[in-house]
């Protein structure tokens, strides 16, 4: 309630043509979609941010808003539990 009181929409699992993003964040500028991977150890995190890039890139998640005239970001959350920490990166 207090998000939409803010102008703030979340969407989890939104169906793309070919898979689901994990979330959706919109607001009446923005449109941010968030994919969340989970990195058991410290070696594979960086395979996990390649692998999550190219998920994106193959599944057409921005696709049905590159029209629109708020700004599109897609973002990368890697959650390492031998670390407790979480890794985000923006891709654009």
């Amino acid at each position: 309630m207090l998000l939409r009181g803010a102008g703030i929409h979340g969407f989890g699992e939104v169906a793309s043509s070919k898979e689901r993003a994990d979330i959706l964040i919109q607001t009446d500028k923005i449109i941010m979609i968030l994919e969340f991977k989970l990195s058991r150890n410290t070696k594979n995190i960086d395979s996990k941010i390649k692998e999550i890039k190219r998920q994106m890139q193959q599944s057409g998640y921005l696709e049905p808003y590159q029209l629109s005239d708020t700004q599109v970001i897609s973002g990368i959350v890697v959650i390492n539990d031998k670390l407790h920490k979480a890794i985000l990166e923006i891709i654009n």
